[in-house]
């Protein structure tokens, strides 16, 4: 079993540009409020907000929307793999993470692998030569289930960004991992795919945060 305890997958931002200054001057009126005007009310309206102006590319990453099954989580199971899933509401890395998700492999193999999935905001956009930065918390109950794969799969082809993360421990540890794409990745229907190629319990709390690194003016860290 593993334990995956917080996904993110960020919307592209940069690095390396200075911070924005905001001068204001409250001796100088600019223009007049209605005294009408009480307040404002936004609403959130297919995913505005969540997956929107809060850049996130993982749908529910902390487990957090409502379902006996986590809402845009769902089992992998490639070839002859065997495996189930399940919300754990008594373990997380820290308060403001309580929930995880907890993996049980019955059957895998380094070719038939067993994990978790997250197809995003209607799929995750890629683009060509672009260098992902990710990291989540996850913990095992026996080591033995070995490392944990992370993967970027396109939809239709199956072609797939891959990286490996070390073996898992029984203490929560956030691990961090880099996925680059290729010149040919050019889809906006990529699912993000955690795997272990071994039977075994774990738990994850989808701390994956993942940002990619943009060339140039576009480059900003996301959070």
């Amino acid at each position: 079993m593993f334990i995956l305890a917080s996904a993110a997958l960020l919307a592209p931002a940069a690095m390396g540009q200075a911070p924005a200054t905001l001068t204001i001057d409250l001796a100088q009126v600019k223009a007049n409020v209605s005294p009408q005007l009480y307040g404002l009310m936004t609403e959130e309206i297919n995913f505005s907000y969540d997956g929107g102006l809060y850049a996130e590319l993982v749908r529910n990453r902390t487990f957090q929307d409502r379902g006996k099954i986590p809402p845009s989580w769902f089992l992998y199971e490639w070839g002859n793999a065997d495996a189930s899933m399940e919300i754990d509401r008594t373990a997380g890395p820290s308060a403001a993470l309580p929930l995880s998700l907890q993996l049980t492999v019955k059957t895998a193999s380094e070719h038939d692998q067993a994990g978790i999935s997250n197809a995003g905001y209607w799929g995750f956009p890629v683009r060509p030569q672009t260098t992902y930065h990710g990291s989540f918390y996850a913990k095992a109950s026996d080591g033995s289930i070995g490392p944990v794969t992370v993967s970027l799969v396109e939809d239709e082809t199956g072609q797939a960004i891959s990286t490996t993360v070390p073996s898992l421990t029984s203490s929560w540890q956030q691990h961090e991992f880099t996925l680059k794409s290729d010149s040919a990745a050019r889809s906006s229907q990529y699912h993000l795919v955690l795997s272990v190629g071994k039977t075994g319990n774990g738990v994850v709390q989808p701390g994956v945060v993942i940002s990619p690194h943009l060339p140039r003016s576009e480059q900003r860290k996301s959070h």
